[in-house]
């Protein structure tokens, strides 16, 4: 793991120093995502919270936010406006379906090891298999399937525009500002490691601003009244006779959703969306 950790940290040091990235930048860039993905994996881990989203809040932005555009080299701008597909924001990062998938090897006793290489030899068929369906969709359907690949495609480039056209200096405000968000992330964890009833999660904190977060925090304030009135008037007892049913009712959603999705793409009719971008 150790040795993985390394070799990908210095493979996209010298991959983001060959698109350009001068090296201070490209150690800094590949230092900080290397922060923002395992953080996230962490969260996923320690709470499962289901959408980790943190648009535009990347290293990208980090840089910027600290050191302005004006002082980012021509190399950095575009390198970062390169890295854009994977950096807008993180609801799709890899990292924590990969602890998962170990993390589910290891309750049903299976190989780890063959979970890794099957997830390493994944990667590279999902990649071609993801760049040809699109290409096939918008053969097909033109501009009515590409309309939101084009629109998020786009943000890249006019960002990159405004980078070169209007660039501004670094805010002393803005790095301010994360700092108070750090801050009240570090009171708020305090406060829950010392009083256990604490209300308030400073992973709560970090992700509720989260676009997705607009799309599910219904079900995720019933989910949570459920648990707690179960806890409080069955105890654990009752808590471990429910689990069952409520993850019978996620499994559901999703089966029926899923397939529901595909039976729309199949027979080339408009179904309910499962999931807005279905």
């Amino acid at each position: 793991a150790v040795g993985g950790v390394a070799v990908g940290l210095v493979h996209g040091l010298v991959f983001r120093r060959y698109v350009g990235f001068a090296l201070v930048g490209a150690a800094a860039y590949v230092g900080l995502y290397f922060l923002v993905t395992t953080t996230i994996t962490k969260i996923r881990a320690e709470l499962g919270p289901p959408v980790h989203d943190l648009h535009f809040g990347g290293p990208d932005r980090m840089l910027l936010t600290w050191l302005g555009v004006e002082s980012m080299a021509p190399g950095d701008r575009m390198g970062m406006t390169l890295f854009f597909g994977f950096n807008r924001a993180y609801r799709g990062v890899p990292q924590p379906m990969m602890l998962e998938a170990m993390k589910a090897a290891e309750l049903e006793r299976g190989s780890q090891r063959r979970v890794a290489w099957a997830m390493l030899l994944a990667g590279p068929v999902a990649a071609f298999g993801s760049c040809w369906a699109m290409l096939h969709w918008a053969y097909v359907d033109g501009m009515q399937f590409a309309r939101e690949s084009y629109r998020i495609g786009g943000q890249a480039w006019t960002r990159l525009d405004s980078w070169f056209s209007l660039p501004w200096p670094g805010g002393a405000a803005a790095t301010g500002a994360m700092a108070v968000g750090a801050g009240i992330c570090l009171l708020l964890m305090a406060l829950r490691l010392q009083f256990v009833a604490f209300p308030f999660h400073p992973i709560g904190y970090a992700i509720s601003a989260n676009w997705a977060m607009n799309c599910v925090w219904t079900p995720i304030l019933i989910g949570w009244a459920a648990k707690t009135l179960t806890l409080k008037y069955s105890g654990a007892k009752g808590y471990r006779a429910g689990l069952p049913v409520a993850i019978g009712l996620i499994l559901g959603e999703f089966v029926i959703g899923s397939l529901w999705s595909l039976f729309g793409v199949i027979a080339h009719v408009p179904v309910y969306q499962f999931w807005m971008f279905d």
